[in-house]
């Protein structure tokens, strides 16, 4: 289906390193979350307690923060309410996570093909599956389109004026050590103690700001977050179909389950924009999944020395 100088100069898998790093978003999930998100054109976002961190995940305990010299206790009957607030927030917050292309160290190819979003080894093996499931490609620009267009901008009780949009999409900072932005989700400042309600939208605020950053463990990701904190129904749906550009499928894809991989290409029309993983000394290398015979397949090494997976070039008249 496309020749190899085409596939090099392809401008997700091709050789050369993108010119903006967060061009493209890549979602590594399972063959059937990949299958069901083709199928719908939706991407379902997750509750906090989805999370695999447990520092976002679980909720911390609200303790007193009083600044000299206002000394008010924090009485039960206030903490109680203060948890009733954080447990609305929580529960009405829905993020999905991508990953983002890393700047390549220097100008070797492994380099350039190891820094990719498509080719992060430990992404595949911990959210897809162990390399048998997928990495789904976004164009940025349009999934924050489709974001703008789902997800009105509406103003839950709690939330202060810096969280009236109700949602948020950018990368995610890390911090080595103690990670004050969730440090700070656990503390009720009482910045008036006559008002002992006033430090809730501010702790609403260092809520939705503590899920842009994690601790440096989490750096090799690159992440790339977007965030609704006004999400109301059971399930907060993003329309991405425009969005989602291109598919890629783990180097240790079952060739049983090569047909669901060959659907979700043929439902989203990905036929030139969909790879499946190779593994090339210590790197993962997209190959055409749809080879010249317009099927997919999982190649061989004997495949890849032949450059069986090409379209060979029509000669010149």
């Amino acid at each position: 289906m496309t020749t190899e100088l085409e596939w090099n100069n392809h401008p997700i898998f091709g050789i050369e390193e993108p010119s903006d790093p967060q061009r493209w978003l890549f979602h590594y999930t399972s063959l059937p979350n990949a299958a069901a998100i083709a199928l719908t054109g939706e991407l379902i976002l997750s509750p906090l307690q989805d999370l695999n961190d447990p520092q976002e995940a679980i909720m911390h305990p609200i303790e007193n923060w009083a600044f000299p010299p206002k000394t008010m206790e924090l009485t039960e009957d206030l903490r109680s309410q203060i948890v009733r607030a954080v447990l609305t927030i929580r529960e009405q917050i829905r993020l999905a996570c991508f990953i983002t292309d890393a700047p390549a160290l220097d100008e070797s190819l492994s380099r350039r093909l190891d820094a990719r979003g498509h080719a992060r080894s430990r992404s595949w093996a911990q959210y897809a599956e162990n390399h048998s499931g997928a990495c789904l490609i976004f164009d940025r620009t349009l999934l924050e389109s489709a974001a703008a267009s789902a997800f009105r901008a509406t103003s839950p009780p709690w939330a202060s004026p810096s969280l009236a949009r109700g949602w948020k999409a950018q990368t995610v900072s890390y911090e080595p050590g103690v990670n004050s932005s969730i440090y700070s989700t656990q503390f009720y400042a009482f910045y008036a103690p006559d008002k002992p309600a006033a430090g809730i939208p501010e702790l609403a605020v260092a809520i939705v700001e503590s899920l842009f950053h994690k601790n440096t463990d989490w750096e090799a990701e690159r992440e790339y977050r977007l965030v609704n904190w006004n999400c109301r129904a059971a399930d907060c749906v993003l329309p991405v179909r425009e969005a989602l550009v291109a598919v890629a499928f783990g180097c240790l894809l079952k060739p049983r389950l090569l047909p669901i991989a060959a659907g979700i290409v043929k439902h989203l029309t990905l036929s030139r924009s969909a790879a499946v993983m190779y593994r090339q000394t210590g790197t993962l290398r997209p190959l055409p999944l749809v080879g010249p015979d317009g099927e997919c397949h999982i190649w061989s090494d004997a495949d890849l020395a032949n450059r069986v997976m090409f379209e060979r070039p029509t000669a010149p008249n």
